[in-house]
């Protein structure tokens, strides 16, 4: 491998050479607005877009159906409040059971198949709560749970696609854009049925969660319709770093646990990510000792959601051009810090406004690390597999969802107050905004695309992530040369 200008290892100690020679590796972005591209985008790739988004959103809506209504959901169904929070956790649980298969049949068979097979879980899974409604009285809880358990499984087949399908069918000046459409399907899904659930689902009216589980069903399998007709490729690849082959899985996972920022990054997007699934999972459970109605949990959450989307769509225009991907997901991460503390200090009866005051900020903050974070992990660790990278993240972040779920509940006093799990959930998003703020990396796959070299091979990847590790900006001079 050739570098500039002699052995980069002799070369650590100069701060001014580093500055220079990253410089000379960084081309203008916006100079590759002149440039003449060989590559071309499809019309296809929005249909492959809104087939990801709509499975998306059709799961969010199964993992958060109970989520606004959870009194009343366990008035029907004769059990307690936490037998139905454990409903979201048994579903999230899945993830880290299936995440190996569905991160193999991503990067080794394509989108395709990956999408039927979530679209299938959604289907089953949604279909079987259903029949809870026909159950006798004993067995309608367990037939929920038996529903829930095959939704959980589609989701890891689900949630890793948006980084892939944005890097196949998306050129560089549209791919963060489309990954924040697709992975807000999921917490848009939860905003709908924020609104739904309550509307259908009243106090003095538990038995219209039959109706409830039917209406999602109907949805669920509307929403997969798009996924019968999406492909897994398009003729040609959309941009440079399309058209070179992702590493395998098992050589990309040595590669990125060998990667010291992808370390860093995967820890605070689990973290962050954690906190945001045990808030809504507990949404209602939060409030519900101060006198807060469903109607009340569930306005949060759309607050927080709809606000939240908005915000990504914005920050993800803006990134794309701009490029300032680190800066914003530091800024960010303090955002939602500050948001959740504001919740916590406001969480005491006659406080509504302060609480929706603080959703807007954590959904405002929040919402767009969920796309950045990910597509950072594939920045970082280019050429792996975008699933590989996105994979690991999730599985870690679904994980570590679960052990906080229980051990908020753990930490709920007899008469239903969860200060203290609060408290948990605030030091949970404290801990990853402070380790984002060291976070220093250059983003591998846009330099790569401004270069007009090839990237390296999987060997050369390890040697190269040690000097990302040691910080060094001829690491990615390095990285940029021919092999």
């Amino acid at each position: 491998m050739r570098t500039p200008s002699g052995d980069p290892s002799t070369r650590h100690g100069s701060t001014s050479s580093d500055a220079a020679l990253l410089n000379a590796a960084l081309v203008n972005i916006a100079d590759e607005e002149e440039r003449p591209s060989e590559y071309k985008t499809y019309g296809q790739r929005f249909l492959v877009g809104a087939s990801v988004f709509f499975l998306n959103m059709a799961n969010g809506l199964l993992w958060s159906t109970y989520v606004s209504i959870t009194p009343t959901t366990a008035a029907f169904y004769n059990t307690s409040k936490w037998n139905i929070d454990l409903v979201s956790v048994v579903f999230t649980a899945m993830f880290t059971v299936f995440i190996f298969p569905a991160v193999w049949l991503l990067d080794n068979k394509g989108l395709r198949p990956t999408l039927l097979v979530g679209a299938l879980g959604n289907a089953v899974g949604s279909g079987v709560r259903v029949l809870s409604w026909i159950a006798p009285d004993d067995g309608k809880l367990p037939v929920l749970y038996v529903g829930q358990i095959l939704a959980g499984v589609s989701q890891p087949f689900l949630l890793n696609v948006p980084t892939k399908a944005s890097a196949v069918w998306f050129n560089e000046k549209e791919r963060l854009t489309a990954n924040t459409v697709m992975n807000l399907g999921q917490p848009l899904g939860i905003a709908l049925m924020s609104i739904l659930a309550p509307v259908i689902v009243t106090a003095d009216n538990p038995s219209a969660v039959n109706t409830l589980n039917l209406v999602t069903f109907i949805l669920t399998l509307t929403m997969s319709t798009p996924a019968a007709f999406a492909q897994s490729k398009p003729p040609t690849p959309p941009s440079k770093s399309a058209d070179v082959p992702s590493t395998p899985f098992w050589d990309g996972a040595r590669i990125v646990f060998h990667n010291k920022w992808f370390i860093l990054l995967a820890t605070s997007f689990a973290f962050l990510l954690a906190g945001f699934n045990v808030f809504t999972t507990f949404a209602s459970s939060y409030i519900d000792p101060y006198g807060y109605s469903s109607s009340d949990s569930g306005n949060i959450l759309l607050i927080l959601v709809v606000l939240g989307i908005a915000s990504a769509g914005a920050v993800g225009v803006a990134l794309d051009r701009t490029k300032q991907h680190r800066l914003a997901m530091k800024v960010l991460a303090v955002g939602i810090t500050a948001g959740s503390v504001l919740y916590t200090a406001s969480a005491a009866p006659g406080n509504v406004g302060l609480l929706y005051a603080a959703a807007a900020v954590i959904g405002v903050c929040g919402m767009p690390l969920l796309p950045l974070c990910l597509e950072m992990g594939v920045e970082c660790t280019h050429p792996v597999a975008e699933g590989t990278s996105s994979g690991i993240m999730w599985g870690l972040t679904q994980f570590l969802s679960v052990v906080m779920t229980l051990v908020s509940n753990a930490l709920t006093d007899p008469d239903g107050d969860m200060k203290k799990a609060m408290y948990l959930l605030v030091a949970m998003i404290v801990l990853p905004t402070v380790l984002l703020q060291f976070y220093n990396v250059v983003n591998r796959r846009i330099a790569f695309e401004a270069s007009a070299d090839v990237s390296p091979r999987v060997d050369e990847m390890l040697v190269l992530t040690e000097r990302l590790n040691e910080g060094t900006a001829e690491y990615l001079v390095a990285a940029a040369k021919p092999v």
